[in-house]
C-alpha cells in the first residue's frame, strides 16, 4: 500500500500547479433571477356561502431583476368558486396588489386561470395579484388552491421552487 500512495503522491506532485496554467477564457455566468410563488386565501375556513380573497405573490429571491414574460397558472376549483380579477385594482381588502401589471386569460384553459406580465419585478421585490370570489360549498371537506410559475418566466432557471398551494376547509350552512 505504501508504494501505491508513494506513486500517487509522486504523480500529484508532478502535475502543473493550477496557478501556472492559462487563465480561463470562459465568461462568468450572468446572475439570473429566481422566482418563487406564494398563494394565500382569506378566510381559510368557510361555513356556507362566503366571500373569499386570494393573493398570489410572485417573489424574486436572488436580488436580480426579471426580464421577459412571466406566466402564472392558478388551478380553478370552479365547482365551489369562480374568482374575479379587477385589472385596475391597487388593493384587495387591506392588501396592496399590482393587478395592473398582469393580464388574465380565464378561457383558453378550462382548468387554470393564466396570468401573464411583461413588467420587470425588481430584484428582491414582490408582485401581488389579488382575486375575489364567493365560495359556496354543498358538502363538507377540504380543497387545495394551487399556483405555479411557468418554467423560464422572467429569465429564471431554477424550476424547483415554482409551485405553491394552500388549503380551504369548508362545510355547508
Amino acid at each position: 500500500m505504501k508504494i501505491c500512495y508513494a506513486l500517487l503522491l509522486g504523480y500529484l506532485l508532478a502535475q502543473p500547479v493550477l496557478a501556472q496554467t492559462k487563465p480561463s477564457t470562459r465568461k462568468p455566468l450572468k446572475p439570473t433571477p429566481d422566482l418563487i410563488g406564494l398563494i394565500t386565501v382569506n378566510p381559510e375556513s368557510v361555513h356556507g356561502s362566503t366571500t373569499l380573497t386570494a393573493f398570489i405573490d410572485v417573489i424574486e429571491t436572488k436580488k436580480v431583476p426579471t426580464s421577459g414574460v412571466i406566466t402564472v397558472y392558478v388551478l380553478k376549483i370552479s365547482s365551489f368558486i369562480d374568482f374575479t380579477f379587477d385589472p385596475k385594482a391597487t388593493a384587495v381588502g387591506e392588501n396592496n396588489v399590482q393587478n395592473a401589471s398582469w393580464s388574465l386569460d380565464a378561457t383558453t384553459n378550462p382548468d387554470y386561470y393564466i396570468f401573464t406580465s411583461t413588467k420587470t419585478i425588481a430584484g428582491g421585490a414582490v408582485s401581488t395579484i389579488g382575486l375575489t370570489g364567493t365560495f359556496t360549498p354543498s358538502t363538507a371537506g377540504k380543497t387545495g388552491l394551487t399556483m405555479s410559475i411557468s418554467q423560464g418566466s422572467g429569465g429564471e432557471i431554477n424550476h424547483g421552487n415554482n409551485v405553491a398551494s394552500t388549503a380551504i376547509t369548508y362545510w355547508p350552512k
